[in-house]
């Protein structure tokens, strides 16, 4: 909010996320990692408690590159999902590539500075995700679907924004455009056919937003 709302000098933004880790709810989160480097003893599922989950919200908390937790946390996640060329799943479930998980995995890697020789080639296969209309959508893979999805689009923008942020050495700056006109041309929450809201959801601003889409979270 400092930084993109207020517009406060670097400095002042780094002082605040300095304090995340020591106090509040980003040093409640951290001490509740466990011994093996996970919360709640999984990496994914039960969902919103899980590695992922708790590594998303110390992100969204402002938790600072570098955080020695929040890196381990970041190998246990890489070290664990599946890979199919390239792309990355953490559910057991299914056996193909998760375009919103790998989105995720892309995100909290890019975001606190974890080092992997498979982000770059994950991050390629996620950009030949980007369908058509210049959305993403998880169920393309699944069930062929060629619409971009709003969830799917906005975890796979917050994946490629903050690796670009990061200093990230693959080009995304045209899916980046790409991904932004698919939700401008739908006004940001809104059926391209129909102009009707496609989801109430979409007006609430929930916190933490989980991988649920919101008009208030696109970058």
């Amino acid at each position: 909010m400092l930084r993109d709302l207020t517009g406060a000098p670097a400095d002042a933004v780094s002082q605040e996320r300095s304090r995340v880790a020591v106090e509040g709810w980003g040093a409640r989160l951290l001490a509740a990692q466990g011994s093996d480097g996970r919360w709640a003893g999984a990496l994914y599922s039960p969902k919103w408690t899980s590695t992922t989950y708790t590594l998303l919200l110390l992100h969204w908390l402002g938790l600072p590159a570098g955080n020695d937790q929040a890196l381990t946390g970041c190998h246990r996640l890489w070290e664990g999902a599946s890979f199919y060329d390239g792309g990355l799943n953490l559910a057991r479930t299914i056996r193909e590539p998760e375009t919103c998980i790998t989105s995720m995995l892309v995100l909290l890697a890019a975001s606190f500075g974890y080092q992997d020789p498979r982000l770059d080639p994950t991050v390629t296969w996620l950009l030949g995700q980007q369908l058509d209309d210049g959305g993403w959508n998880c169920e393309s893979i699944r069930h062929g679907s060629r619409h971009g999805s709003f969830h799917t689009t906005i975890s796979a923008l917050d994946a490629l924004l903050v690796y670009r942020t990061a200093d990230g050495t693959l080009p995304v700056n045209d899916a980046l455009v790409r991904g932004q006109q698919f939700l401008l041309q739908h006004s940001l929450y809104r059926s391209h056919r129909t102009g009707r809201i496609v989801d109430a959801a979409f007006t609430r601003f929930p916190f933490p937003p989980q991988w649920h889409y919101d008009v208030f979270a696109w970058p």
